[in-house]
């Protein structure tokens, strides 16, 4: 199905840049699913020994989630949307279902970019984000089957 909401700030995207469309295999989500999941058990398996690290891998679990999300209807974001294209578009398309995007975000933008040596993340953080991003996969993954190809 094409949403009817947020079909506005896709279009929007796709003018400024910030999305593109893709057709053929790139146009499926599955395989981003996949990539997701594989990210998501590495953040289990790495987070005792490097939480920091194991932060990041749960949040490319959950940006990788939203990638299959906007695979599924031909988009891609760009190198002018970066991943905050991500969060603005599947928000306006599907509400607060991906909220929790938003603060993983944001964390990891902090820990990759840190105002001062030693960011660190605690264990309770990362179980956290582990489970925001598992909770991301298992909300893309019941979307994949209803979605299709933007239409504007």
């Amino acid at each position: 199905m094409t949403w009817q909401q947020g079909r506005a700030e896709v279009v929007d995207a796709l003018r400024a840049r910030r999305l593109q469309r893709v057709t053929g295999g790139q146009a499926a989500g599955e395989g981003w699913l996949e990539v997701a999941r594989r990210r998501l058990a590495s953040a289990h398996r790495y987070g005792a020994d490097d939480p920091e690290s194991a932060y990041i891998l749960a949040y490319d679990a959950a940006r990788h989630a939203l990638v299959g999300v906007l695979a599924q209807q031909g988009l891609r974001g760009t190198t002018e949307g970066g991943h905050l294209v991500l969060e603005h578009v599947t928000r306006a398309q599907f509400g607060d279902a991906f909220i929790e995007y938003s603060t993983l975000r944001r964390r990891r933008a902090e820990l990759e970019y840190p105002a001062f040596p030693g960011e660190k993340i605690d264990i309770d953080e990362l179980d956290a984000a582990i489970a925001s991003a598992g909770r991301i996969i298992d909300g893309a993954q019941q979307l994949l089957t209803h979605l299709t190809i933007f239409n504007d």
